[in-house]
């Protein structure tokens, strides 16, 4: 049963209305028929089904088989930090040893498949070839951080690319950012995101999931290649941009 087929069936004994959130799909889900017949009976409990995007909204309707007028919109968003407790951009890059001036793409994430962080060292290595003093930052832990590390030695970016682990500090090192970088292969709505729009930081991200919804025009771009090569011209595309914008 799924987690939503669970929560129903509580729900019922306890004589309780279920809310179900749907944040995001996986990137190869197709829709199944056994759990779309399940659905057609949860409907008939009392429930409310709310989705984070407009797009995940349709992937309840497309994929499981929700009726469209049982399925509403309630964006994340996210809550602007106090000024005073947000380092500086001067005091995070003196932390990690860069340069006032260096160009830094960067990212906070969880390290897993699905948010395609191997392609993005790999746009950053073919981006230094143009830019060798830039650098890329990467806040986050997860399952690809070995793997990650490997790669980044056997390219030649040790001294580039840091993988800073887990950090509580994101507001602070988005603002630290010259570009954010989003290349995942499905998203619903990227928290993360979210708060690169708040800090005014130009975004590179993929065009999936729900970042159509929240990227915009102007010096952040949607990226429709998923090579790191078209990643590494998109992403330095987007920093000149910010550097005629903010600079």
């Amino acid at each position: 049963m799924t987690a939503l087929g669970d929560a129903a069936l509580v729900g019922r004994l306890a004589g309780a209305g279920v809310v179900f959130t749907e944040h995001g799909r996986g990137y190869l889900e197709l829709r199944k028929k056994k759990r779309v017949l399940a659905n057609q009976v949860i409907f008939r409990l009392p429930s409310t089904h709310l989705a984070v995007r407009e797009f995940a909204r349709q992937a309840l309707v497309d994929v499981e088989g929700f009726p469209a007028d049982r399925v509403q919109v309630l964006c994340n968003g996210v809550q602007a930090a106090p000024r005073s407790d947000i380092k500086p951009p001067e005091t995070l890059r003196a932390q990690l040893g860069l340069r006032p001036r260096a160009p830094i793409g960067g990212i906070c994430a969880r390290l897993s498949p699905e948010k395609s962080l191997g392609m993005l060292l790999e746009a950053e290595r073919l981006a230094r070839v143009q830019h060798p003093d830039r650098h890329l930052v990467i806040a986050g832990d997860g399952p690809e951080r070995a793997l990650l590390e490997q790669t980044r030695q056997k390219s030649g970016l040790t001294c580039a690319v840091h993988l800073l682990g887990f950090r509580d500090d994101v507001s602070a090192l988005v603002r630290m950012f010259d570009v954010f970088a989003s290349p995942s292969l499905t998203e619903g709505t990227s928290v993360t995101l979210l708060e690169a729009m708040l800090a005014v930081r130009p975004v590179g991200a993929t065009r999936v999931g729900g970042n159509p919804e929240i990227v915009g025009h102007g010096v952040s771009r949607r990226i429709k290649r998923r090579r790191g090569h078209g990643v590494s011209n998109r992403l330095i595309a987007t920093e000149s941009s910010a550097s005629r914008r903010f600079w």
